[in-house]
């Protein structure tokens, strides 16, 4: 008997299944009898689909798993993926309507399908390999999303940047994902991910501009919610982080992530902590540590440490998402992975060691620079335990130590921002890195994306009281 048997709970925010005209199909080769079936698919989603066949000719039951299943679009587009009949719901006296989980799926085949999908339900919504690096920048600009001080930062690695970009824009399917908000040509809203490292991905580019009323950055953030939604069940794609930085006054990000941290108010699954950000000069400084002072790499019982020190202060999840044990890994490291494109990526933690006691934990992450403009994953992340007394010309010169890799100048990310302060050392600007564990997302992805929802409203209410003052 075809009993419905749903995959996950009810919920109120699920990502919308479209009716595509002219309909895909699905084609298998019955796991039972070897015999090639093809049924109409009457709904989609990238999450999964549902097919309704005559009740006397049905080959399905719930619970069968498809291995190779083929969905062909109109036009000469498939993509093939293993999917799960969840539920057989009689819906007519002689038809049932059965519905299938996608349960696995390349990066670049999601993107295919999740493109799709989301330009049938908007038509300014793309996800795609082909963006005009042209428009792109021209809209990072406008945007505001690269604003005078940050332009003078990059711009002696501009050309460099630019190549980079390019590369990844449109020949990284595995690594990188591009999501645009644009018509006629013209970028309005824009989001990419890049996975950052083995098992974490980076939220890159968040930024919008004006269309005339359509409030650009709420689709983008919906759109971005809608992708995450389906793809965190997909295991091939490795997402078991998602991370988010944003300095703290920049509203657009703000008032959204920050909410959803404050709302959540689970540090084990969502945290958020802040970062102190100084660039310094490699060079200025001398590398040799003093007497008693000594850095290396870290042991696997100094990743416990650098977990405990974070964990001690945060109660977050930052350091998890760093994926500092990828000795335990499966498959080709992250290094392996950017260097099959031809980019660079190497990340290694170092103890600092005061007569043989842990006084700080460096990260030295390494990028082609530019691949985030906040260089996020291309500087050095400091943790300082509580109970640390390093001192800062001690912390500088193990930080300048790093200087043929990072050129004349570094980044450097300290944690807590509250050690500077204390001992006085100034720097440029504060970071949030928000963190979120992709594997507790569906438990409360309601919730998020009714958060979205209320942020739209309450800026249209912003933008029509604006409207009736200047009255």
């Amino acid at each position: 008997v075809n009993v419905p048997s749903r995959q996950y709970g009810e919920r109120k925010h699920r990502n919308p299944r479209l009716n595509l005209v002219p309909s895909p199909e699905m084609k298998f080769t019955h796991p039972l009898t070897g015999t090639a079936v093809a049924y109409d698919i009457v709904d989609i989603n990238a999450s999964g689909f549902s097919v309704m066949v005559e009740t006397d000719a049905s080959l399905l039951m719930p619970g069968m798993i498809i291995d190779q299943a083929e969905i062909a679009f109109a036009g000469g587009m498939s993509l093939r993926c293993p999917v799960k009949v969840v539920y057989g719901e009689k819906i007519r006296k002689h038809a049932t309507r059965y519905g299938l989980l996608i349960t696995d799926i390349d990066l670049q085949s999601y993107n295919r399908l999740f493109g799709m999908i989301s330009r049938a339900d908007d038509p300014c919504a793309r996800v795609s390999y082909d963006v005009d690096m042209a428009s792109l920048w021209n809209f990072f600009f406008e945007s505001g999303f690269i604003y005078p001080e940050k332009y003078t930062c990059i711009a002696q690695y501009k050309d460099a940047i630019k190549e980079t970009y390019a590369r990844l824009y449109h020949s990284c399917p595995d690594i990188f994902s591009s999501l645009t908000y644009q018509r006629n040509g013209i970028i309005y809203g824009h989001v990419s991910l890049i996975k950052a490292y083995q098992r974490s991905w980076l939220v890159n580019h968040l930024a919008a501009k004006d269309m005339g009323l359509k409030m650009t950055g709420h689709h983008v953030l919906n759109q971005i919610l809608n992708y995450f939604d389906s793809i965190t069940r997909m295991p091939s794609v490795g997402m078991d982080y998602v991370i988010m930085s944003f300095p703290p006054e920049n509203r657009f990000p703000s008032d959204f992530f920050s909410a959803v941290h404050r709302a959540l108010n689970d540090p084990g699954h969502l945290s958020m902590d802040l970062f102190a950000q100084l660039t310094i000069e490699t060079g200025a400084a001398s590398t040799a540590l003093p007497g008693g002072w000594a850095l290396r790499e870290c042991s696997p019982a100094d990743i416990r440490g650098l977990h405990d020190a974070y964990r001690s202060i945060s109660g977050g999840i930052m350091a998890d998402a760093l994926c500092l044990d990828t000795s335990v890994a499966p498959g080709p490291s992250i290094e392996e992975i950017y260097r099959e494109y031809g980019l660079t990526r190497r990340c290694t933690a170092y103890t600092l060691v005061h007569e043989g006691a842990a006084q700080a934990y460096l990260v030295a992450d390494r990028s082609d620079r530019g691949i985030n403009l906040a260089e996020m994953i291309n500087a050095v992340k400091v943790i300082v335990p509580r109970h640390s007394t390093v001192p800062w010309y001690v912390l500088r010169s193990a930080v300048c130590g790093f200087g043929l890799e990072y050129g004349p100048t570094a980044t450097v990310q300290v944690f807590p921002c509250e050690y500077l302060d204390r001992i006085g050392v100034p720097y440029q600007k504060r970071h949030a890195l928000w963190v979120l564990d992709m594997r507790y997302l569906h438990a409360n992805i309601d919730e998020i994306k009714n958060m979205a929802r209320q942020s739209s409203a309450t800026y249209l209410k912003g933008v029509f009281s604006s409207f009736m003052d200047r009255l």
